[in-house]
């Protein structure tokens, strides 16, 4: 247990670092609130957050940042606006908004800034960012503050960790380098807070312009149009993929689906790499295939696997060769298990290509297409 003086050292390490100007004011705020009890309900369906020790310290000035910002800051808010909980469409007319700063996990949240990047208001997208948000108010907080504690909430509630740690920043601006820079800052900011969680962090960054069509597709599966416009780059460079296959997963899944496939946008910058921890390994998903099918390792001439969903289930993709019979199954990422199969037998030649590592490599590939379509590269025009 951490006594009080234990506390307040450990919020005033992690004040001095995300929010300095305002330590004072933060104790001040934590010293009023000393005896009051908080109560951390579990979120359902979520394991119990390996890193809540270290979140702790974070938590502490959450609590306390809260009540200390809604004091501060809540005269000086426009007075159309009435809290951070709010809906997209009640952002106040008269604010000066220059920037707006969509945050996906799950939870999706946007903070909206000004050209000072103080910010306006944040606003939960859906319910998992209402429990990230909880009562704290940021009308007039600095960015950097608020994103520390919004990061903060997110690991303290299990929705960041080593198992999913990947984040998607899309920033709407209509100055492309205003834009990209605060891409840059946030994705900083994101990566130091993180780093207090002991793991790293993988942060899709992009800018974004709203359209008809990303509008309507967010409207239709209720996630932000930075999410939607993140789906329509992954599905353009993946035709097989589709927005409805990828509208309810992660952003971490869709970052996983899109590495193991090689896909890339350059309009959007990644730094880390997706966790795959809460899914079984490559190697275990081709175990499960071949067990499935009665052949072994051995027996395989040519094997391609990559991860995909499945009615919103992470599955590995295993497309194999042994003998003149030509395997395609799913297995669900999670338990190993056989989701769907089929085998084809196949009267011209299967590839004979040496499998190494996850990826057979461009001649494999063609050698592929080729066999299966039962034409020579000689007739390819």
């Amino acid at each position: 247990m951490m006594d009080n003086e234990m506390m307040e050292a450990r919020i005033r390490r992690l004040a001095e670092h995300t929010a300095p100007d305002q330590l004072s004011g933060i104790l001040e705020a934590c010293e009023a609130r000393k005896g009051t009890v908080i109560t951390m309900n579990e979120i359902s369906n979520k394991k119990k957050n390996r890193f809540v020790p270290i979140a702790v310290a974070a938590a502490l000035v959450l609590v306390c940042l809260g009540g200390y910002l809604g004091y501060s800051y809540g005269s000086a808010a426009d007075p159309g606006v009435t809290g951070s909980i709010v809906e997209p469409s009640t952002v106040p007319s008269d604010a000066a908004v220059d920037s707006i700063i969509t945050l996906d996990v799950n939870p999706s949240l946007n903070i909206i800034v000004d050209a000072a990047d103080k910010v306006i208001e944040v606003q939960p997208l859906n319910d998992d960012a209402r429990t990230v948000i909880g009562d704290m108010d940021f009308a007039g907080s600095d960015l950097d503050v608020t994103v520390n504690a919004l990061i903060g909430s997110m690991l303290m509630n299990g929705y960041l960790d080593d198992i999913r740690n990947s984040i998607l920043v899309s920033v709407a601006n209509g100055d492309t380098a205003k834009a990209e820079s605060l891409q840059q800052q946030v994705s900083d900011m994101i990566n130091s807070a993180v780093g207090e969680g002991g793991f790293e962090a993988s942060v899709l960054t992009q800018t974004v312009t709203s359209t008809s069509e990303t509008a309507s597709l967010a409207q239709q599966y209720g996630i932000s149009e930075g999410k939607a416009e993140l789906i329509l780059k992954v599905v353009a460079a993946d035709p097989t993929l589709t927005v409805e296959s990828l509208a309810p997963l992660s952003v971490n899944d869709i970052s996983l689906i899109a590495s193991s496939r090689s896909l890339s946008d350059s309009s959007v910058s990644q730094t880390g790499t997706a966790s795959s921890k809460a899914y079984i390994s490559v190697d275990d998903a081709k175990s499960a295939a071949y067990a499935h099918a009665g052949v072994s390792a051995s027996d395989v001439t040519f094997v391609k696997t990559d991860f995909d969903s499945e009615h919103g289930v992470m599955v590995y993709e295993v497309e194999f060769y042994a003998g003149s019979v030509e395997y395609e199954y799913d297995i669900n990422a999670q338990t190993g298990e056989v989701v769907k199969y089929s085998r084809e037998s196949k009267t011209t030649s299967v590839p004979s290509t040496t499998v190494s590592g996850d990826y057979i490599g461009e001649a494999a590939a063609k050698s592929a297409a080729l066999s299966h379509a039962g034409v020579s590269e000689a007739d390819v025009c």
